[in-house]
C-alpha cells in the first residue's frame, strides 16, 4: 500500500523535472491531510512509463523506477564530466612539470654557451639539449590536450538531448513547442509586413528596432523573415516529431532478449538504452572487427558489446548475428 501523501509527493518530484503528469481524484474520498485522494495517474515523457492510467500502487512503482533512472543519468553525466575534468587537470599538472623541467635544463646551460663540435663533451651537450627540448615540446602537446578535455568536460549535457536521458521525450515535447510558436511568430510577422501593418508586429512582442529590421530588405530584396528560415525551422520540427515518435515507441517497450546458435544472447534492454550483445567467452579478432565496424563497442561495466537501441541498433546486431551464423562462431 501507499499513502495518499507519499504518491503526491512521488508526482511533484517527477514534474520538478518537467515530466508530464495527469493526476485523476475520487470525488467522494478526501485524505487525512485534507487532500483529495489520488484515483489514478498517467505520465507521459518519460521513458518506460506508458501514457495509460495506473492505479496508484502502480504508479508509485513506476515513478519511482523512473526518478532512479532519472537520477542514475544526471550522475552518469556528472561523473563523465569528472572524469574529463580530473583528466585535463592531470595533463595540465604533467605539462606545467614537463615544460618547468626543460626550461630548468636550459637555464644550466650558460647564456650563448655554443655546442663545442669535436668536443669529447658534443654527443652529450647535444643529447642533453634534446632532452630538454623534447621535454617543453611534450609539456605543451599535454597543455594541448589538457585545454581539449577542459572543453569536453565544459559541454557535456550541452550538447542537444540525448536518447540515453529518461526525460528525452518530455524535453523534446517543449523544444517542439518552442520551434512551433516561433513558426507562428514568423509568418504573422510576415503577413504584418506584407500589410506595412507596425503596430500588429509590436502586437506580436517586437521592439520598434526589431521593427525597422523586418522592414529592411537583405541582399536579395527581401524584407520580414526570409523562407529558407521558416523552411529550416520547419524541418527542425519534423526531425523533433520524427525523434519524439522513435522515443515514445521505445518508451513503452519492454526489455527483450533471445539467444542465438552461435551462443550470443542479443539484449534490448530498454532501461539502458542499449542493444546489447553478450559473448559466453572473448570474440575473435575477426569477431571484434565485424563488431566494430556494425557500430559496436565493447562496455567493461555491462560486459557487453552494445550501441544505442533503435531501429538502425537492431538491424545492426541481426547483421553481426547473421555473420556468427554464417561462420559457425561459438565463441
Amino acid at each position: 500500500m501507499i499513502s495518499n501523501s507519499e504518491l503526491f509527493n512521488l508526482v511533484e518530484r517527477l514534474r520538478a523535472h518537467g515530466a508530464k503528469v495527469d493526476v485523476t481524484y475520487d470525488a467522494d474520498l478526501k485524505a487525512a491531510e485534507d487532500r483529495d485522494v489520488i484515483a489514478s495517474v498517467s505520465v507521459a515523457g518519460v521513458r518506460g512509463i506508458g501514457p495509460h492510467p495506473m492505479s496508484p500502487i502502480a504508479a508509485a512503482e513506476r515513478i519511482r523506477e523512473a526518478l532512479y533512472a532519472i537520477e542514475a543519468y544526471s550522475d552518469k553525466v556528472e561523473g563523465r564530466q569528472e572524469r574529463l575534468e580530473d583528466r585535463a587537470a592531470a595533463l595540465r599538472q604533467e605539462g606545467n612539470a614537463r615544460i618547468e623541467r626543460g626550461s630548468s635544463a636550459l637555464r644550466a646551460i650558460p647564456f650563448g654557451q655554443p655546442i663545442l663540435v669535436g668536443h669529447h663533451s658534443e654527443r652529450r651537450d647535444r643529447n642533453y639539449r634534446e632532452r630538454a627540448g623534447n621535454n617543453i615540446g611534450k609539456g605543451v602537446e599535454a597543455l594541448n590536450k589538457a585545454e581539449h578535455y577542459e572543453r569536453r568536460a565544459a559541454s557535456v549535457g550541452t550538447a542537444g538531448i540525448s536518447s540515453d536521458n529518461p526525460l528525452a521525450v518530455a524535453e523534446l515535447k517543449t523544444k517542439l513547442e518552442k520551434l512551433k510558436a516561433s513558426q507562428a511568430r514568423m509568418v504573422a510577422a510576415n503577413k504584418c509586413v506584407r500589410k506595412k501593418d507596425r503596430d500588429g508586429l509590436a502586437a506580436l512582442g517586437f521592439n520598434p528596432s526589431q521593427v525597422e529590421e523586418l522592414f529592411k530588405p537583405d541582399f536579395c530584396g527581401r524584407v520580414g523573415f526570409p523562407s529558407y528560415a521558416l523552411t529550416n525551422n520547419s524541418g527542425n520540427m519534423r526531425r523533433i516529431e520524427q525523434r519524439i515518435e522513435q522515443l515514445e515507441r521505445v518508451a513503452v517497450a519492454e526489455t527483450k532478449e533471445v539467444e542465438h546458435e552461435s551462443g550470443v544472447r542479443v539484449v534490448e534492454n530498454v532501461e539502458a538504452n542499449r542493444v546489447q550483445l553478450f559473448f559466453p567467452g572473448k570474440p575473435s579478432d575477426e569477431v571484434r572487427s565485424e563488431l566494430k565496424s556494425s557500430g559496436f563497442r565493447w562496455s567493461p561495466s555491462e560486459g557487453a558489446w552494445q550501441r544505442h537501441l533503435n531501429g538502425a541498433g537492431k538491424w545492426a546486431a541481426q547483421r553481426v548475428v547473421e555473420y556468427l551464423n554464417k561462420q559457425g562462431v561459438n565463441k
